[in-house]
């Protein structure tokens, strides 16, 4: 039954080693959990699927050592059952954020995901230079394209008045600032987000210290 399968996928995911191959199959789990999992189910369900979730993205779909690869192995990873992964790991995170409480959704997914934004942006200023040709042009449309799809399907999901909280959208105006750290073209979308967010967030106690203390 499906109630049996969505047992077993939040019995699997509380179970964790760390290892890599650890997060690579809780991660997939996660993924595929979240597509299953329905609003109502107990708070700890979603925390589980958002810490595998947030974890597989940050640690094997997305991780900024891409940067000290070479351009066939950005290639490679972008065609990975991993890399392609990202889709459903975003899709999940979103529905994950609509069910948490603020504060998780803040630990849990908002932070983690600017935390991942900074370390990018301070990546690609390290390696900037290094980074020419072949290799520069792919992991720039690779982390550019990922990060932004992530901020995409956050947008069409969650209500943001409704669902996030203060701290969870500065955490989001934050990352997507650090993400333009190093756009090389303007990006509608990424702007309609960033201006979006800020509107959202002008009303609310709060925000402009927290927006202004970044």
């Amino acid at each position: 039954s499906l109630q049996g399968v969505l047992a077993w996928l939040r019995t699997g995911l509380q179970f964790r080693t760390r290892s890599s191959e650890d997060i690579i199959v809780r991660g997939f789990v996660a993924s595929t959990a979240g597509a299953l999992l329905a609003s109502g189910q107990p708070a700890r369900a979603w925390v589980d699927v958002a810490e595998a979730a947030m974890t597989f993205v940050c640690e094997v779909i997305l991780p900024p050592s891409l940067m000290g690869r070479t351009a066939g192995e950005v290639q490679q990873h972008y065609y990975s059952p991993e890399g392609r992964f990202l889709i459903g790991a975003a899709e999940t995170l979103a529905r994950c954020v609509s069910e948490l409480s603020p504060s998780e959704q803040s630990s849990l997914v908002l932070g983690p995901l600017e935390s991942l934004c900074r370390r990018w942006s301070e990546g690609w200023d390290i390696h900037a230079a290094s980074l020419v040709g072949q290799t520069g042009g792919i992991l720039y449309r690779y982390g550019t394209s990922a990060l932004l799809f992530m901020a995409s399907v956050l947008r069409q999901v969650v209500d943001w008045e409704e669902d996030l909280g203060t701290d969870a959208l500065l955490h989001f105006l934050r990352a997507l600032s650090f993400v333009d750290a190093f756009r090389e073209v303007m990006d509608h979308e990424h702007a309609a987000i960033c201006t979006r967010l800020a509107q959202v967030g002008a009303g609310r106690p709060g925000f402009a210290e927290g927006l202004f203390w970044s």
